[in-house]
């Protein structure tokens, strides 16, 4: 494993963090855009160069949302004095570990003598006698002073200047930045305050700041409740989608189940018709057998007896023909008297219905007899007088959309149940006239039969007496 340096430690830290995207090293001048990225001052002045026009706005590298250029151009903009301390102090600590391994000489004094103390307020390693020089002083008196021994080993920690530096006010160049206007959220001059916010709401930075802390912190626990809820909402939504696989795999594990149960039914039902086919089959095969078994026999014998008879007549001379006459004749009376017997037909659907081993499905499966589709509801039907109809009258119910069209053709058939006579089918015609009206509802409309047909639509109805159960 390579060894680090504590520099190289430094390094990994800081890298990602306080490093520019835009020219991949530590930040120079870091300038704060209006989306809270900070990019190098000279990196942007190089953007906006590049351009090779008068820009009014940036547009960030990284969420390319856009800033407006202040008048005063990229130098105008705000620069992020953390940010700035924290690469200071990193560079600074960065120099300290290297120089640990050195002489730190001081850098005040032409003798160059060993640095035993350091100013974080002016960044300069000092002598014992530039220490004591620069603690006379009165502008230096005041200054954090620490000893390089104490950077060392832990015991101080380097603080930027940058931390404690005040920014000054882009419009009066001398007047610091010391004052909040609470109206216009921007950070005021005293010269600011007494000309253009004197109306306003001024704040110190250290109560506005305060004030600002408090504001943070509640929203913050708000957003943390939010997250709260929205993570327990995510963990409902998970557990339903989970519940929701569950269900799909249980359904699907169901499905498999039924299939591979009506797949073994069904084979086990192939297996049994086959079984019972073929013992039926056997019967039938043994009985073909047998019939080709006589015929077989008995064609064997008559070409015996012919064979025989024709080899024992072939030039044979008239006196032993006639000795022989009642032996032949014989063999030829008992040849022609075989009987022949009946065909054995193959198996047919009686076979099948008389072996009792058969259920009707099977049968109507050997048939090839396939199931009828569901009978369509019949229409209303009334008759004339509410009593059982008569077979030359019949009241039929036509619908709006067939009232209004052309004269429809319609077939009616009595049953012998519904009428009193035997089942008779007459046709109707519905005539223009009638077919014209616009029918209600309910409406009923008569029409006679025994008219000329119109083969262009029929209508199967059945009449009787009276609405028919069901309708």
């Amino acid at each position: 494993m390579a060894d680090f340096t504590p520099e190289d430690v430094l390094d990994v830290i800081s890298r990602g963090h306080l490093d520019c995207s835009i020219c991949i090293e530590r930040f120079t001048d870091p300038k704060l855009l209006k989306c809270r990225h900070n990019f190098c001052k000279k990196c942007l002045e190089a953007m906006v160069e590049a351009q090779g026009k008068a820009l009014t706005v940036i547009c960030c590298p990284d969420c390319r949302q856009d800033t407006v250029i202040p008048k005063a151009g990229i130098a105008g903009l705000d620069s992020n004095f953390t940010l700035k301390a924290l690469v200071d102090e990193v560079n600074q600590t960065k120099i300290l570990l290297q120089r640990q391994r050195s002489r730190i000489t001081c850098e005040l004094c032409v003798e160059r003598k060993q640095a035993i103390f350091r100013c974080s307020d002016c960044n300069e390693n000092l002598c014992q006698e530039c220490h004591a020089s620069h603690k006379r002083m009165r502008k230096t008196n005041a200054h954090e002073v620490v000893t390089i021994d104490d950077l060392w080993s832990g015991k101080a920690t380097y603080v930027s200047r940058y931390r404690k530096e005040i920014p000054k006010c882009k419009k009066h160049d001398q007047q610091d930045l010391i004052l909040y206007c609470a109206t216009c959220s921007t950070l005021i001059c005293i010269a600011c305050a007494a000309v253009d916010h004197r109306a306003h709401i001024v704040r110190d930075i250290p109560d506005a700041s305060t004030e600002f802390e408090e504001i943070i912190s509640h929203l913050l626990k708000k957003v943390e409740e939010k997250l709260k809820k929205c993570e327990a909402a995510k963990d409902v939504a998970l557990q339903s989608r989970n519940k929701h696989s569950k269900m799909v795999s249980e359904k699907q594990t169901a499905i498999t189940q039924k299939a591979d149960e009506d797949v073994a039914r069904i084979r086990e039902n192939e297996r049994r018709l086959k079984d019972q086919l073929l013992e039926i089959s056997a019967k039938k095969e043994k009985q073909i057998a047998d019939h080709l078994t006589q015929l077989d026999k008995n064609t064997r014998h008559t070409k015996e007896t012919l064979d025989r008879v024709k080899n024992d007549t072939f030039k044979i001379i008239p006196f032993d023909l006639l000795k022989m006459k009642d032996s032949i004749l014989h063999d030829l009376e008992v040849a022609e008297g075989w009987s022949i017997p009946d065909p054995v037909r193959c198996m047919t659907s009686e076979d099948f219905k008389q072996s009792g081993t058969f259920t009707q499905a099977d049968l109507d499966f050997f048939n090839g007899v396939k199931k009828r589709p569901p009978l369509q509801p019949r229409p209303r039907i009334y008759s004339n007088s509410g009593q059982k109809a008569a077979p030359n009258e019949a009241r039929v119910q036509v619908t709006e959309d067939e009232a209004a069209i052309t004269p429809v053709a319609a077939r009616v058939q009595v049953t012998e149940d519904e009428a009193a006579i035997t089942p008779v089918e007459v046709e109707v015609q519905v005539t223009e006239g009638e077919a014209a009206i616009t029918p209600q509802n309910d409406e009923d409309i008569f029409v006679p039969h025994k008219k000329k047909v119109d083969k262009r639509g029929w209508r199967r109805v059945i009449g009787g007496g009276g609405p028919l159960p069901g309708y």
